[in-house]
């Protein structure tokens, strides 16, 4: 073989190598590279999906307590007003405590500003009657969510006396409320009306 076909030989398997490396070498490497970019994804997307599961199975196993935590919450500050029951737990109140309840006055509810579109503030007014031991004891039931679980916070009072030993105690305080939010209003399209058409008449003879 002369030194020259050598070279040729040594070209061709050059030329044959990189052949194979653009045709069919690199070709598969790159698919190589996708398949380990979705394999990537798939084992994210899976870690992902198992963090959540995690999660969900928590909330599951909590899901007794979030539901007492929820019910207890809703009691202290109800959905729509709840009026009737709030007058109820005053009076019960006053009857376990000895105390008579002389006039209840509630107020409409408003919407509290900066809160939540749906939380809602009621005024209410009580005064009551009784000893001294009455009074605190109706107090204490009021303020202890375990007897009475709607929330009253009383911002002011005055106490006079009357015939002794009983006292007369007027209160006022807040409630709160979650009231659904008012439906937005839909503006109705305006009716098209017929532009009437003017009818030619021939001019008399």
């Amino acid at each position: 073989m002369t030194r020259q076909n050598a070279i040729l030989s040594v070209l061709g398997v050059v030329l044959v190598l990189v052949l194979f490396y653009f045709f069919a070498f690199q070709p598969k490497n790159e698919e190589i590279a996708v398949i380990r970019e979705e394999i990537d994804t798939a084992v994210a997307q899976q870690a992902t999906l198992e963090s959540r599961i995690a999660a969900l199975q928590e909330v599951r196993l909590r899901a007794p307590e979030i539901e007492a935590a929820l019910a207890a919450a809703e009691s202290i500050i109800p959905r729509e007003s709840a009026l009737p029951s709030a007058l109820r737990q005053l009076q019960l109140a006053a009857d376990d405590s000895g105390v008579d309840l002389i006039t209840i006055s509630p107020g409409r509810p408003t919407v509290v500003e900066g809160a939540a579109p749906e939380l809602a503030l009621m005024t209410i007014s009580v005064a009551i009657e009784g000893s001294y031991f009455q009074l605190v004891d109706f107090l204490r039931r009021i303020e202890d969510p375990a007897i009475t679980p709607r929330g009253i916070e009383w911002n002011s009072g005055s106490l006079a006396p009357t015939v002794y030993p009983r006292l007369t105690v007027s209160l006022s305080g807040e409630m709160y409320a979650l009231l659904p939010a008012a439906p937005v209003p839909v503006e109705e399209a305006p009716v098209p009306t017929e532009t009437p058409v003017p009818v030619e008449t021939e001019p008399a003879a």
